[in-house]
């Protein structure tokens, strides 16, 4: 017991001298030092046709495979239309369509649902 307690000891003492010279000047003990702000990347560009990505490369040396690599023209799309279907339905899990229009749908309680093409289920 006595040796296991003496190799934590010293386990302890040579971590935390090495743990507080580790951290970056004024940091010692976790304290917060106020500096720059963090960076963050610009907004995408959301111009028809034009780059979404305007940031130059990271690295120097960094060159595209070809023209124009990582450099996606923008362009707007239809927003989504969401229709609701049923909301009988508890935990809905998975779902297959069947040939004739139906809906086969499974829940994650273990009941199998069918959803006909005239809505009811």
């Amino acid at each position: 017991m006595r040796r296991q307690r003496t190799s934590v000891l010293w386990a302890c003492a040579v971590m935390v001298p090495a743990a507080l010279m580790a951290q970056p000047p004024g940091r010692a003990g976790g304290a917060r030092v106020a500096g720059p702000p963090s960076f963050t990347s610009p907004p995408p560009v959301t111009t028809e046709g034009q780059p979404i990505e305007s940031r130059p490369p990271e690295k120097q040396d960094d060159k595209p495979a070809f023209a124009g690599q990582t450099r996606a023209p923008y362009h707007a799309t239809a927003a989504p239309v969401v229709t609701t279907l049923t909301d009988q339905l508890r935990l809905p899990w998975s779902l297959a369509f069947l040939p004739g229009g139906g809906i086969l749908i499974t829940e994650k309680l273990g009941t199998m649902r069918v959803l006909e093409k005239s809505g009811a289920l």
